[in-house]
């Protein structure tokens, strides 16, 4: 990969008088150029510019070698999701001055080929449902102990899953429009569509073409489910979060957090929980005093665990229950399985390999330190990137990102 320099643009005379021409009047005059100044005087009594750093980027265009002419593009930065890390890049890019506009998905709870929604996995399918998902799971466990502090119920307290679902969605329009209302704030452009990388510097967007200097992939990860026969009646963690109706009797495949999130939340709701694990434990990597805390204490609670244990297919009966077959045995009469086997990158139809953007065996974009892909002008930071998948650290890559382009600052991304 060629090395990437970030100095600061050299203005000659006819390029500033070139820029200044194509300016319009309400601009001020860029920090950057603020040494010239004094040569700008008549100019700016003359006209009683004020500062407007959005244009300052145009420059850029010209090569460091002065032989390439300036090329007009619709935008600074053009990013392809709006997630936690695409919207903290596009929006400090526009705080720094770019010209920036961002396009995602429409707006649905389950993410497909075809919606996604402004907020990206956190927001709408992820952090933010499950917590709500897990207050409501509490409140079981604090019933049974109330009754050791004096507290009586004629009734056994029933749930109603119909209103947990209505409610947590109702929370999720509401946090997607605080993110557009953020995004609007900052003086991005936000188109709702699905975009595919055309050329270097052009993203298509249903049919629409959109030119910028600098593209930003940023379209997450979506949940993976193993190829077995059956697996057609599976659900992932997306579709977990917004079910019609509570499991009766779930198996969820999986020893990871996201596997153990849901079986504690879902045998707060009282469902039976049967956990299908590879290990002798679950949190593989995860400290092992922990690692037996957890699973102790999640059985006591009820949860069966079979360890050691893959699966191999899924039958449907007649009456609509589910089986699974493991290579220990098949188990009868689940109402639902889920399977928490891991994440991929989103990577699929975004025009990324006939561009030149290098993809690893696992579907993720591989980048430099700067998150810079195999192409000079495309970009790529948070989960598609598969570094290091959480939250926290997307928001730190796009803000670093935001930085190495528009403020001539190259900052690497910090994991420590």
């Amino acid at each position: 990969m060629a090395t990437t320099s970030f100095t600061a643009p050299k203005l000659s005379s006819p390029t500033f008088q070139t820029l200044c021409r194509n300016l319009p009047l309400s601009l001020p005059i860029p920090k950057a150029l603020s040494s010239f100044s004094f040569h700008l005087s008549p100019f700016l009594s003359r006209f009683h510019l004020h500062h407007h750093p959005r244009r300052l980027f145009a420059v850029r265009a010209e090569s460091e070698n002065g032989g390439e002419p300036l090329r007009h593009y619709d935008f600074d930065l053009f990013t392809i999701g709006a997630g936690s890390g695409g919207v903290r890049a596009s929006r400090f890019a526009a705080n720094f001055g770019a010209s920036v506009a961002v396009c995602e998905l429409p707006f649905s709870t389950i993410s497909s080929e075809t919606t996604g929604g402004v907020g990206g996995t956190c927001v709408l399918r992820g952090c933010v449902p499950k917590k709500l998902m897990v207050y409501a799971s509490k409140y079981s466990h604090e019933f049974d102990e109330s009754n050791g502090f004096g507290w009586k119920y004629d009734t056994e307290p029933k749930h109603d899953w119909s209103t947990l679902m209505a409610n947590k969605n109702a929370e999720l329009q509401r946090l997607t429009g605080i993110y557009k209302n953020i995004l609007n704030k900052a003086g991005v452009t936000l188109i709702e569509g699905r975009g595919k990388i055309v050329d270097p510097h052009t993203v298509d967007v249903d049919g629409k073409l959109y030119t910028a200097r600098h593209i930003l992939i940023s379209v997450g990860g979506r949940p993976f489910i193993l190829d077995i026969p059956g697996s057609e009646y599976a659900i992932d963690s997306d579709a977990a979060l917004d079910l019609p109706s509570k499991p009766e009797k779930i198996a969820i495949v999986g020893g990871g957090y996201i596997a153990l999130e849901f079986a504690g939340i879902f045998n707060g709701l009282t469902t039976e929980v049967h956990v299908f694990i590879r290990q002798k434990k679950v949190l593989r990597g995860f400290d092992e005093e922990i690692r037996d805390f957890v699973g102790e204490q999640m059985a006591l609670r009820g949860i069966q665990f079979h360890t050691e244990e893959s699966p191999q297919a899924i039958v449907k009966s007649a009456d609509g229950s589910l089986s699974l077959k493991t290579n220990k045995g098949s188990i009868e009469g689940f109402s639902h399985i889920m399977f928490a086997t891991g994440r991929r990158p989103n990577t699929k139809n975004l025009g990324l390999e006939s561009v030149g953007v290098k993809i690893n065996k696992n579907g993720a974009i591989e980048v430099d330190e700067y998150s810079r892909t195999t192409v000079p002008s495309i970009w790529a930071v948070g989960d598609v990137t598969d570094r290091i998948n959480l939250t926290p650290v997307a928001l730190m890559e796009g803000a670093a990102l935001a930085k190495t382009l528009f403020q001539n600052e190259p900052t690497k991304p910090d994991y420590r």
